[in-house]
């Protein structure tokens, strides 16, 4: 019993940040959709709001952590570039685009330009999965300065999260179709691929 209102608290919480914004979500709003009469409950199970997100956080990412380096390892010592973006993006686009009824890819934008929240969030993209994809980016971005291929990759990750969040809120509307998800997904790996690739006039 206890696991089941705990997780229910957690997707609440991460369906009421998703749609309405991290900061307009208050503990009182969780309590109340849940249906719990205990108006401490969310600080029962979690301490605070910031305890709720980072168990949202730690709920969502450890499927998608043990997922990727499945794919990492997969792929071997030398993987190309598009292979270690699709190992970054597929994970996360099967639990969000390629679902129907997702929030994570939503919640995942609001947390990542959420100053308040922003730290969660990259704690949890400090799991070992995102370290090791990130590093063989920057590490095969040979053809540019080292600052360089750094801030690509970074900037890779903050779109792929943008593209992804649309795409989920499409899917959820029903404009989407799983066929068009599909090609979304391979779309944004194209993306990422020449954002990575492109020129720079950045010594």
């Amino acid at each position: 019993m206890v696991k089941g209102v705990r997780e229910q608290l957690v997707g609440i919480a991460e369906r009421l940040a998703a749609t309405r914004g991290l900061a307009a979500t208050s503990l009182r709003d969780i309590q109340v959709e849940s249906g719990q009469q205990n108006k401490s409950v969310v600080q029962y199970y979690f301490g605070s709001k910031a305890g709720l997100m980072e168990a949202i956080m730690d709920a969502r990412m450890g499927p998608i952590n043990l997922k990727r380096l499945a794919i990492l390892e997969q792929l071997g010592e030398h993987p190309g570039l598009r292979d270690l973006v699709e190992a970054f993006v597929v994970p996360l686009a099967e639990v969000t685009v390629l679902e129907r009824r997702s929030y994570w890819a939503r919640f995942l934008l609001q947390g990542t330009f959420d100053p308040a929240h922003r730290h969660l969030v990259q704690t949890s993209s400090a799991a070992s999965s995102f370290r090791a994809v990130r590093s063989r980016l920057i590490a095969e971005l040979t053809d540019l300065p080292p600052r360089v291929r750094t801030h690509r990759v970074d900037r890779m990750v903050e779109f792929i999260v943008v593209a992804l969040a649309t795409a989920e809120e499409s899917r959820a509307a029903g404009k989407l179709s799983h066929a068009a998800a599909v090609q979304y997904v391979a779309d944004v790996v194209d993306m990422s691929c020449a954002l990575l690739s492109a020129e720079t006039r950045w010594n």
